[in-house]
Parts: C-alpha cells; structure tokens; sequence
C-alpha cells in the first residue's frame, strides 16, 4: 500500500463523504482506517482522509466500530465491570463455555451482565477437560481483541497453576472462576413487575442530563422509575427531566402496585442496546431490574442493576401545572444553535448565567463578562403573553433541549421571575429549571 508524504504529518485532517471536517487524527489512525478499508484517500483532497464505511459521525470512546459479535459481546460485558477495584475479581470478565456456546459475564456489584454467543462459521469454543470457565482481566482482553481478525477459536485451558485462554495467535493466562460472584436473576418467583418502555434509549438520555453528582443526595444520583405512573426521572435539586414510559405495561404482582425503583447512572452506559423490556424483581433483601439487551449478533444478553436503597421525592410537586402566563414556541435547531454559541462564549467559567428576553415574537439571549456583554443572539419564534426578562443556566437549557427529540418546542413561563421554567415537547418530554435570582441586577 503507497502512502502520500502527508501521511507522516503529526495530525492527519479527517472529512465525511460530504467533504464536512470531522477534525484531525493521529498518523496511525490514518493508517489503520485506511488498512482496514474504513476509510481511502481522496485524491482530490490532498492531506485528508474520507470516512466511507463508519459514516458521517465521529465515534465516541463508547462504541465498537466492527462486525465482529464477540468483540461487540466482550465490549459491552466491560461496560459492566469494576473501573477502579482493587478486587481482581471485579475488573475480569468471566467466560464459560457450556454445550459449545460462550457466556460471558461482567459486574462491579452495582450492575450485572451476563451475554451468549453461540458457534458459527467464524467462532469455535471449546476447553480441556474438567474445566469450563476463566476470568480475564477486561482491559488485557480489549487490546488483544483490537488487534484480532472476525475468525477466532477461543479454547480454555488448564493449566498448572493458573487456567488461560487461547483466543486467535494469543495465549493469556487468567484465574479461577471460584471467587466471581454468584449472579442467578431468572428466578420468577421473585418478579413484581414486568412491562416495555418504548423509545428507551432516548428517554434514557434525556432524563439522565438531569441527574445530580452530588453524592450526598444519593436517591437522586440515580434515574427514577416511577412504575406507578409510568414516568421516568431525573432531578438535581435545580433541574428535573421527566418523561412517559409508554402507554401499555403488564404486572406480576398486583398487590404491589406502588412498586418503582430508582436505578444507578451506570446503566447510562449501555441504555442504546436496551430493548425496552423491564422486570423489577425482589429477593427479599433487595430489588433489582433487568433489561434485555441486543448487542448484535448474540442471544440472552441482559444487563441487570440493583436498586438504590432512598425514597425518591415527591417530584410531582415540583412540575408547575397552571399559572403560565407566556408561552414561547420555537424550533428546536433555532434554539440549539444560539445555546451552542452562548457555551461557546461562557467558556470553562463556573458561571454559565444567560439572560433571556422575550418580547415582540422574539427571544434574545445573552452572556455578559465583567459587566461586558460578549455574546447576543436572537431566536424568532411564536410568542403569547407579555414581554419577560429572566436568567436560567445556559448549561442546563443546552443539556434539556439537545437530547428533547422533535423539531418544536414550547418554553412555559410563570408570572414571577423567581418561579420555574418549564420546557416540553409534543411527545411528553418535559423539563423544569429553576431560574437563577440576581440580585441589583448582578
């Protein structure tokens, strides 16, 4: 393969099919997209590289750009396991291999996962006698994987010591699976609520914006899922996203019909493979939900996580239901481009205050600095009821109306400048923001 001299510049420029700039990437990476076809040299276009096969979005360090099942089973199972333990149990995935098929297995003792591949023109899994199983530690296992073709036979192996796996040309040793805890969730007896959510991933993200860091209010670092209403939530204390789950839901147990559960952030990681089927069980000791997961090409893949042991506020309070006295309807790109600019003009600043105006059809917003203002911009849109001058956080209005699907929005307000925002579209999504109060106008 001829490589052109700009191949060995620092940073190479990287554009989509479209000729759009996707930003620069290091001489290797060049070298391995153009290597692994995922991407050709335009030749019109010196010093850039076309993105063909990954498409028209850069890819974010969560997502596996390959074909292969088990590099997408072995991704998502290290999703799931422990980050910073120092139990080497918990940063390991387990592997079994029963009646040819591979079950892979991951947890931090927060979430769960447990995945099936089964063999195929590409996959082989088989072991020495007497042993079925190993743990390997998931970041040893990801490099090795990234350097492996579609074709591997994963044998496990008894060793002497310690049992290993031989995955494609690398052999890796691991430890005994006798310390990996013990994960049984398919017990129906302990069942008291089963039921679909539609558009989870996307209602996932949307509330999720909202949920605190704040390690002190431990119910609302986590994402409520108000079974009794169908709602899920998230809230901080000055922001709160809610949204329906769907309009049909079945129950095991009738006589808990104010079951909900308010499940970890962690569950964040994976919510673009949930399928949308939830069942909340209960062990006596603790409830937990599990998800069924599509992660292609493999089967019974479920991700499991137990619940926070806090009541979650009463949140319906905190939603205004009346009392708006101007409504403000725009389109959602309008918006999203004036807030990006304002973040733009905020910086890395821990004030992200934005001034807000809406008066004759129009919303103007601004960012001032030092009593300078360094950024205007005006927004057209539909509006009823008189003018209003107020401050919201432009961070928490970016975070609600980026993940808001739809191409219109209505912006609720009330008649005091101290009363919260309210933010919603035509598919239920709705948000509420505290304003923030200055004071003599600082």
């Amino acid at each position: 393969m001829i490589f052109p001299k700009f191949l060995f510049r620092k940073g190479i420029p990287v554009i989509d099919t479209e000729k759009q700039g996707l930003g620069r990437v290091p001489v290797q990476v060049a070298r391995e997209l153009v290597k692994t076809k995922h991407a050709e040299i335009l030749h019109d276009h010196p010093a850039v590289i076309g993105l063909r096969h990954i498409g028209h979005k850069t890819v974010s360090s969560g997502r596996v750009v390959s074909t292969s099942p088990l590099k997408y089973l072995i991704h998502t199972a290290s999703l799931f396991a422990s980050k910073s333990s120092r139990s080497v149990i918990l940063n390991s995935l387990l592997f079994k291999i029963v009646d040819h098929k591979l079950c892979v297995m991951a947890t931090d003792l927060e979430s769960y996962f447990i995945g099936h591949l089964e063999p195929g023109a590409n996959y082989s899994f088989t072991h020495d006698k007497g042993i079925s199983g190993i743990c390997i530690n998931a970041k040893h296992l990801g490099k090795i994987l990234s350097s492996q073709n579609n074709n591997l036979n994963v044998h496990i192996v008894r060793g002497k010591d310690n049992p290993a796996m031989r995955i494609g040309e690398f052999f890796i040793e691991g430890e005994d699976t006798s310390g990996f805890p013990d994960m049984q969730f398919h017990k129906k007896e302990g069942r008291v609520y089963k039921g679909t959510i539609t558009d989870i991933a996307a209602k996932l993200n949307f509330v999720g914006q909202a949920m605190s860091k704040n390690m002190y209010r431990s119910a609302l670092c986590g994402i409520y899922f108000d079974l009794k209403n169908r709602q899920l939530v998230g809230a901080d204390g000055n922001r709160l996203h809610t949204v329906s789950m769907s309009d049909t839901d079945g129950r095991v147990d009738q006589n808990k019909n104010d079951i909900s559960v308010i499940l970890p952030a962690t569950l964040l990681r994976v919510s673009k493979l949930f399928a949308g089927n939830i069942t909340v069980a209960d062990n006596g000791e603790h409830q937990y939900t599990m998800f069924d997961l599509n992660v292609p090409g493999c089967v019974n893949c479920i991700g499991v996580y137990n619940a926070i042991e806090e009541r979650y506020p009463n949140y319906m309070d905190v939603i205004p239901k009346e009392g708006f006295i101007n409504k403000f309807s725009l389109r959602t790109k309008d918006l999203i481009l004036a807030l990006h600019k304002a973040l733009i003009a905020v910086g890395n600043r821990d004030d992200k205050t934005m001034a807000c105006e809406f008066k004759n059809g129009v919303l103007i917003v601004s960012i001032q600095h030092m009593g300078r203002l360094i950024y205007q911009g005006v927004v057209r849109g539909e509006h009823h009821g008189p003018s209003y001058c107020g401050h919201i956080n432009v961070g928490y209005l970016a975070d609600t109306v980026r993940t808001m699907p739809g191409d219109l929005i209505e912006i609720m307000l009330q008649g005091k400048k101290d009363e919260a925002w309210t933010i919603r579209n035509q598919s239920g999504f709705t948000a509420v923001i505290m304003p923030i109060g200055l004071e003599n106008g600082k």
